[in-house]
């Protein structure tokens, strides 16, 4: 199952946000998220760079998510 986020949790606590990827997370849903908190990069694997002139790059991110591990993919 896929589920595709567009900024959906913008209007919820940073916990309810938590809350809410833990729980699809646990339900097997693969995520497509659109997000500007840096919270829900643990609950991805891979990134889609835009680099603001027409331009992108797939980018892996690292298991804990606090930092880029910038590794192209």
């Amino acid at each position: 199952m896929y589920w595709y986020i567009c900024k959906c949790t913008a209007a919820v606590s940073s916990d309810g946000e938590v809350a809410l990827y833990r729980a699809m997370t646990a339900a097997g849903i693969t995520l497509l998220s659109v997000a500007h908190r840096k919270a829900v990069r643990k609950f991805h694997q891979i990134a889609v760079v835009l680099d603001g002139d027409h331009g992108w790059e797939l980018q892996r991110i690292d298991c804990d998510g606090d930092k880029d591990e910038r590794s192209d993919l």
